[in-house]
């Protein structure tokens, strides 16, 4: 289908719209903070409170978190640098270590373990630096994603293991997620006459 509009938007930020759009609904979450990951081909991640989701705040701001250093002195990245996480978390990672298969990784015990211990200190990077109440995963890879395990993980990673982070995670394997909330944005952009 044609979408008869010129607007572009990350699909981080566009997902995490949609995924705002019920979260910030209920008032009891006014006060809270979700983030979007979104796991393909390569990862991105967008975080939102309140009133970046009504002002559409978010728009202007850069989001390319799967460039956030993971091992400086990892592999070279196509953006530059060298280490970046999309290297050792995303479906390209998933890729090179089921030697082609990605699916592959989530049969194989020691795969499996080595690539959700990779991606829960992401994650656990990105929970400390921005503290969120509710984590979205989303993408092609999140519907093999076992939510439970990598929740386990990251709590184990903090200083006070065993600790509930009070943090809820659940995933989203709608494809259309994405665009849902690049129309959701468009929409509201209109409307608000922010250019």
């Amino acid at each position: 289908k044609y979408l008869d509009f010129d607007f572009v938007l990350n699909d981080a930020p566009a997902f995490t719209y949609y995924h705002a759009s019920n979260f910030f609904r209920r008032s009891e979450n006014r006060d809270k903070t979700l983030l979007g990951i979104v796991i393909g081909t390569g990862i991105n991640a967008s975080y939102m409170n309140y009133w970046d989701f009504k002002r559409l705040n978010f728009i202007n701001r850069f989001f390319e978190a799967g460039h956030a250093p993971f091992d400086r002195s990892g592999k070279a990245c196509f953006c530059g640098r060298s280490g970046c996480a999309e290297l050792y978390v995303s479906g390209k990672y998933l890729e090179e270590l089921g030697k082609g298969d990605p699916r592959v990784v989530f049969l194989d015990d020691e795969l499996r373990e080595r690539y959700y211990s990779n991606l829960a200190d992401y994650i656990t990077s990105l929970i400390v630096t921005i503290s969120p109440h509710e984590i979205v995963f989303g993408g092609s890879v999140s519907k093999d994603l076992d939510l439970e395990i990598l929740k386990q993980l990251i709590e184990h990673s903090f200083p006070h293991s065993k600790i509930d982070l009070g943090i809820s995670f659940r995933k989203d394997q709608n494809v259309l997620s994405n665009v849902k909330g690049l129309i959701g944005v468009f929409r509201s952009f209109k409307t608000m006459k922010v250019y």
